[in-house]
């Protein structure tokens, strides 16, 4: 996409220079404006995607960038082209998070049906098991390893009871006997990783542990 409307802002400069009587400087604006205007909040629209949810905040997103891409096409002055491409590099940053977020959310979802399979080949799968799964993968941050001690519990419980109990997340997330110590549970992987960690590290850990959620 980015490489898309650079193409189109290198098309349209020479009618850029022509109708708004811009200079070579203020083009480049144009395609920078969005640019920063993009990246900046990619860095936190994970974090507003978890508390509003990602669906609406990529309907928000793709609201303000159709809007804002109107209001680009309409402008007559340069300075109000630079500041509707800011607004649109900010609906843009959304959009791009949810594509993201859609993609590692269907990654994650196929690892718990291939392990659950494995272990439970008649597995249903409906819409009400498919959002539970999906429930379960956000609930352990899209861990690998917790994903996959999990769907070996399929054997034993429906996808709905694995998430009712997944508030003891520890003493439910247990592998198979013979798995390597540091695979064997969900704390066990945390303790081994933790232990691997400089001193300095695991103080930044530490004082990070202040934070609700993800940060």
């Amino acid at each position: 996409m980015i490489l898309v409307d650079t193409t189109i802002v290198s098309v349209a400069t020479p009618a850029i220079i022509e109708d708004l009587h811009a200079g070579v400087n203020d083009v480049v604006w144009v395609t920078s404006a969005y640019l920063l205007a993009y990246a900046v909040p990619v860095l936190i629209t994970g974090r507003l995607g978890d508390r509003f949810g990602p669906k609406r905040l990529y309907l928000t997103g793709l609201t303000v960038f159709t809007l804002a891409s109107l209001w680009c096409g309409l402008t007559g002055t340069i300075e109000a082209l630079i500041i509707a491409r800011v607004v649109q590099g900010l609906g843009y940053a959304p959009e791009v998070c949810q594509l993201v977020f859609t993609a590692a959310q269907r990654h994650l979802t196929g690892l718990f049906l291939e392990r659950a399979r494995a272990v439970r080949p008649d597995l249903d799968m409906d819409a009400d098991s498919a959002a539970r799964i999906v429930d379960v993968c956000r609930r352990l941050d899209g861990l690998p390893l917790a994903i996959e001690l999990a769907a070996a519990r399929v054997r034993l419980l429906s996808p709905a009871q694995i998430v009712e109990r997944m508030r003891d997340r520890f003493s439910l997330l247990a592998g198979a006997r013979g798995a390597a110590a540091r695979q064997a549970t969900l704390r066990a992987a945390i303790d081994w990783s933790w232990d691997l960690l400089t001193a300095w590290e695991q103080a930044a850990f530490a004082q990070c542990s202040m934070f609700e959620g993800g940060f």
